[in-house]
């Protein structure tokens, strides 16, 4: 079994929770074309909060951040944010405790 996490971990991943929350409803309508820079930089720190969250799992792997020049269609980045969500889903799943004092922001 896994040893819980830190409270600062906690914490962290509560902070990451409402922002990809955020962004899986943004991607979950019906937008079509390309994404704008400020989309893709917001997408970038939510990869760089999660980076941060799940340093310590060595099985989740880094996400790479999104090219701030490279053209992205909203089907490019709902499946950045699909990745997001299933490490976070995993990651609730292995660290129950998470969800003791809060609803996860996630849905299910």
């Amino acid at each position: 079994m896994a040893t819980s996490p830190s409270q600062r971990t906690i914490r962290a991943y509560r902070r990451l929770a409402k922002p990809l929350a955020a962004l899986m409803k943004a991607t979950r309508g019906k937008a079509a074309g390309p994404v704008g820079p400020a989309t893709v930089a917001r997408c970038n720190a939510v990869i760089a909060a999660a980076n941060a969250v799940f340093a310590r799992e060595s099985d989740f792997g880094r996400l790479p951040s999104l090219p701030a020049q490279a053209p992205l269609s909203a089907i490019d980045l709902a499946l950045v944010v699909d990745e997001l969500a299933i490490a976070a889903l995993r990651f609730e799943e292995r660290y129950p405790e998470l969800d003791s004092r809060a609803p996860s922001a996630l849905p299910r």
